[in-house]
């Protein structure tokens, strides 16, 4: 047969087997050794295998089937599901292959009448850690059932080899190797098969000999301006003699039960740039850099997930989720994960020169300033067109009617009735003028001035006054880059200055106001949850999960993942969570303070100016009296 013919057979053999729901690869090793070395580098074994995707089953009896099958399953194509057939010697004859954690190779050992059959299965921690065989399963013929009982006990002790003790008093003993692994019987034409239930790497949980380097970023208890209560945060790093970090708060508790349960050790540093993980000029940064790069296995630390961190690093099941912890079920052991828009909320502080005016809007002022002035050249001419009584001036009719305005009488005597009328409705707009500007001062002077008319972060970005940052390496630095016009243009506006290197330093700047910091909001509660000086905008962004990180298509992923669901399962994680409660302070109180200088200094200055313009006119006066009184001879 023609070797070019090889990929036609084989996918037309996949597209039968796909039909049949049932397929199985027999390798015959002598064949397709013969069939490789005739054909050229390019349609080699597994070139020619990387089409099947079922089970692939060799005969491994000598050093040439064992050199075969290590080609094959060194490559990646070809990597999948295998069954061995071999002899008792296959631990010394698999030797140099290395088994990856998460493999799905099963070795059958048959006896020498064919009637029983031992399944094995073998695996390495690290490419450093010798390997270990485990009993899988058996298949016993119709002709040894009689002995099945006794076997049955055989294999499920072999099971318990190694298992840490049933009695232990360590918490986190039930959820380790201990458990009971179900055995499945299966009665077929020939026989009984027995196996374990359920994947094989899940149950993979002893990693005694492994050696992680772990990454990690200190989030610490931050105290800003008021009192906070004491609590563990999400990472704490105490520094050790050696330059090392020994991980303490919520993530380094899971790290501990991860390492208790799995028996590897590791050490841990602090990631060298101080940065979570992002696209700089096309490199990377933080601890993303450090898993890809291999500098680290393990980054432990709530590394928000994103597809493009996705390419360089694996996560474990999502630790936090978008949204802000509940404790509800089905989530109730998950803190939720999202970003807000951190703003300076107005004081009387900040409205010194228009603490006073800001009552009404300019429109009002206006109206006011228009009415008074039409009401003093009413008073004017009633005064003026009567031909009885006293005449007044235009700067005797702009006085009283404006010291009318402000809830000053006058020694004049008001005698005609159309002069009356003008003071009536003078009196009148001063009722009116007081009971609306008062009531809205003593409102201002007591809760303060209200919020910025801002909604949400486009309403922000239009506001050319505020500035718009983020932590410097966070992964909204890539959210950002996205097709969305309003992100796009925060982007091309936003300078290397507008990033902070820290939560603290980008609260502190919004504080100071012309700043927009882009907060995690689950964090900021926790540790500015009493800070009055800023306030959140309603809408939440860039929604993630959060959890631990590895390196990419790293085999301890699902074995992890069991594990922190086993850990969830016993209420650990729920309770680590809620020791993270921080009781905060609520801003909408009224509180009674005393009133500062700044609030009272426009009128202090506006009287203080009166003076001096009054003084002013005195002296011109007095000039001008002088100089036009006549002399004595």
């Amino acid at each position: 047969m023609p070797s070019d013919w090889n990929n036609w057979i084989l996918q037309t053999f996949d597209h039968f087997a796909r039909n049949s729901r049932v397929y199985t690869s027999a390798i015959i090793a002598k064949d397709l050794t013969e069939d490789s070395s005739r054909s050229n580098k390019t349609n080699s074994p597994s070139v020619q295998l990387s089409a099947c995707v079922g089970l692939r089953v060799l005969r491994l009896y000598t050093h040439n089937d064992r050199v075969l099958f290590q080609e094959l399953f060194e490559d990646q194509r070809t990597r999948r599901s295998w069954l061995l057939f071999s002899h008792q010697g296959f631990p010394e004859l698999l030797t140099p292959v290395y088994f990856p954690l998460d493999n799905q190779v099963k070795i059958v050992n048959l006896s020498h009448d064919g009637s029983i059959a031992t399944m094995w299965e073998t695996y390495q921690v690290s490419q450093k850690n010798k390997q270990r065989i485990v009993p899988y399963g058996r298949w016993v013929s119709n002709t040894n059932t009689e002995d099945l009982n006794t076997q049955s006990e055989t294999i499920d002790a072999k099971t318990r080899t190694g298992n840490k003790a049933r009695d232990s008093l360590h918490p986190f003993a039930t959820l380790g190797p201990s458990k009971d692994f179900k055995v499945k019987a299966r009665k077929m034409r020939f026989g009984v098969l027995e196996t374990l239930e359920g994947d094989s790497v899940l149950r993979r949980t002893d990693l005694t000999g492994l050696y992680l380097e772990c990454t990690t970023l200190e989030m610490p208890i931050v105290k800003y301006r008021v009192p906070l209560p004491q609590y563990e945060p999400f990472t704490i790093l105490k520094p050790q003699a050696d330059g090392k970090v020994e991980l303490e708060g919520v993530f380094g508790k899971i790290f501990d039960a991860l390492k208790e349960i799995t028996n590897f050790t590791t050490t841990c540093h602090r990631v060298r740039d101080g940065q979570w993980g992002s696209v700089v000029n096309g490199l990377w940064t933080g601890m993303v850099k450090e898993l890809s790069e291999g500098t680290a296995d393990i980054g432990v630390a709530p590394l928000s997930m994103s597809v493009i961190r996705s390419t360089k690093a694996d996560f474990l099941i999502g630790l936090m989720v978008s949204g802000l912890a509940r404790f509800t079920s089905p989530l109730r052991d998950i803190v939720f994960i999202n970003f807000k828009v951190v703003l300076k909320r107005p004081s009387n502080e900040d409205y010194m020169w228009s603490v006073y005016t800001k009552q009404f809007e300019a429109g009002v002022w206006g109206v006011l300033a228009l009415l008074t002035v039409v009401l003093c050249l009413s008073l004017y001419f009633a005064s003026r067109c009567s031909p009885r009584g006293q005449r007044l001036s235009p700067s005797d009719a702009f006085i009283v009617g404006t010291g009318m305005v402000f809830g000053q009488g006058s020694t004049l005597r008001i005698e005609r009735t159309s002069e009356r009328g003008v003071v009536l409705m003078f009196l009148l707009l001063q009722v009116l003028l007081l009971a609306f500007y008062t009531s809205n001062l003593v409102s201002a002077l007591t809760v303060g001035p209200p919020l910025p008319p801002m909604k949400d972060l486009e309403d922000v970005y239009k506001d050319s006054s505020i500035t718009i940052g983020f932590t410097r390496g966070s992964t909204i630095a890539n959210e950002f880059n996205t097709d969305n016009p309003l992100y796009r243009a925060i982007l091309q506006r936003l300078r290397d200055e507008d990033l902070v290197m820290s939560p603290e330093e980008g609260v502190e700047r919004a504080l100071k106001g012309g700043y927009a910091y882009m907060a995690w909001e689950y964090f900021y509660k926790m540790n500015f949850g009493g800070e009055c000086g800023a306030f959140l905008l309603p809408p939440s962004y860039f929604p993630h999960q959060a959890s631990i990180a590895l390196q990419k298509d790293s085999p301890l992923v699902p074995i992890l993942n069991k594990v922190l669901l086993d850990i969830q399962s016993v209420g650990l994680l729920q309770k680590w969570w809620m020791e993270l409660n921080v009781a905060r302070t609520d801003c909408s109180a009224l509180v009674t303070a005393p009133i500062e200088l700044k609030t009272v200094l426009t009128p202090f200055l506006l009287l203080g100016c009166s003076l001096l313009v009054s003084l002013g006119v005195l002296a011109a006066e007095v000039v001008v009296y002088r100089n036009g009184r006549p002399i004595a001879v």
